[in-house]
């Protein structure tokens, strides 16, 4: 199955390049839903950014409902519910198990792992919890109230632990980084401590999974910017005027360096494309014809479609899909 696999990886990931570049594939390699197209979204980073909104798809008034596929809203557990009830995605025959775990950060990825999925044979299991990060750490769900639990989230985080690593663990887990809260029981906890709790939880939890044969990806967490998008850009009707320095977008989540060393640390994968998001000094409102966030920190479906190539091309340089 390995060997399979990893040719099947490499072929999806010369079908979507190619179809990015605007060539003609191999009409050996069947090509699946190409991946991006040529000029738009993240195949055009470099050229210059629009004066208007006159030719951007999704419109600001649309954008904030440019969302996961809708089917995948079933599979989201909300505040009190620990329930890991998954959906399927890519390939339902596929000879790869996917599982895609974590909350809104990890699900605004669906759009491009399925691509990638449908390309390789992969079946994708989406199990999401909002406000909920994978961590062996109690977490919070309050921005301010620090000491006040989670307990549905550690449920949900427990719960996937074990099927996780039990008999019918999936082959490789993909999950993404977000501001993750930890419980504290000393809200004057310094904040290098805070810091502290918040890798060990992600890093046991990694490790645990890894222990088990499943080979873990990690996803770099998207920018943050200070004001929503979509509503900035009808404001103002001028993309220049919805730029956010890259300093700025990147302040209130993991470091790439922090991120890094966290996944060093497990012995797990870590993926970034964050400088196909925000590329450059400042993070683009609007590229390639696309908005680019649907809020002040999720990513438009339309946007993180065009990043399956490039995401296909980065799993191919990390993933063995090998158990042992």
């Amino acid at each position: 199955m390995t060997s399979r696999a990893r040719r099947r990886v490499a072929a999806s990931v010369l079908a979507l390049l190619v179809v990015a570049a605007g060539c003609t594939a191999d009409p050996s390699e069947p090509l699946v839903a190409p991946g991006a197209v040529p000029g738009l979204g993240a195949a055009a980073i470099g050229q210059p950014r629009p004066s208007d909104l006159d030719d951007v798809q999704p419109k600001p008034s649309q954008a904030p409902y440019d969302t996961p596929a809708p089917r995948s809203r079933a599979c989201i557990q909300g505040t009190g519910s620990s329930s890991t009830a998954g959906c399927v995605f890519g390939d339902p025959d596929g000879d790869v198990d996917v599982a895609m775990v974590g909350n809104s950060k990890t699900l605004q990825w669906l759009p491009a792992l399925d691509e990638v999925a449908d390309l390789n044979g992969w079946r994708i299991t989406l199990h999401a919890k909002s406000v909920c990060e994978l961590t062996a750490a109690p977490t919070r769900d309050h921005p301010s109230i620090v000491t006040d639990g989670f307990p549905d989230c550690d449920l949900f985080n427990e719960r996937m632990l074990a099927e996780l690593t039990g008999p019918d663990r999936p082959d490789v887990l993909v999950t993404a980084l977000d501001t993750l809260k930890v419980r504290q029981d000393d809200p004057a906890l310094p904040a290098a401590r805070v810091d502290a709790l918040r890798r060990d939880g992600v890093v046991d939890y990694w490790e645990q999974v890894r222990a088990a044969g499943v080979e873990v990806v990690v996803l770099a967490a998207t920018p943050r910017l200070p004001f929503d998008v979509p509503a900035c850009l009808r404001r103002t009707g001028v993309p220049a005027r919805c730029t956010v320095p890259h300093d700025q977008a990147y302040a209130p989540v993991w470091k790439t360096g922090e991120s890094e060393a966290a996944t060093r640390e497990a012995g797990v994968a870590f993926v970034d494309l964050n400088d196909l998001v925000c590329p450059g000094a400042t993070c683009e409102p609007v590229i390639g014809g696309l908005t680019v966030y649907r809020d002040r920190h999720h990513i438009t479906a339309s946007y993180m479609e065009t990043l399956a190539p490039a995401l296909a091309e980065r799993l191919d340089g990390v993933l063995e899909l090998d158990r042992g």
